[in-house]
């Protein structure tokens, strides 16, 4: 009974190494099969070849994607007191608000 078991053991065994060396064998050797890069290098290869945009004036680039509105409507579904939102939607609204929403926004 020792002897079966280790037998049938023995063959799968042989039959999942060769599953698996196949499944390796047709990915490697045709990518498009599993739809896509699957080493590290062509990974790699993948990230650096992405488009990078830089921007000379991050202020302004974030200024004009971010809506005032937008930012008054964040403080008020905060969980804030009152005092504490009135003091956040003034300086919002003030003249300062470039130079206090734009810190905010790099470092959130």
């Amino acid at each position: 009974m020792t002897q079966k078991r280790s037998r049938h053991f023995a063959v799968f065994s042989i039959g999942f190494v060769l599953f698996v060396t196949l499944g390796v064998w047709v990915t490697q050797q045709f990518p498009g099969l599993t739809n896509g890069p699957k080493t590290s290098t062509e990974i790699l290869e993948g990230l650096f070849k992405a488009p990078a945009r830089m921007v000379v004036q991050p202020r302004t680039f974030i200024l004009e994607r971010v809506n005032q509105s937008a930012v008054e409507l964040f403080i008020r579904a905060c969980d804030l007191s009152s005092d504490v939102e009135g003091r956040l939607l003034d300086l919002v609204r003030g003249e300062r608000f470039e130079e206090v929403t734009v810190p905010f926004i790099f470092f959130a």
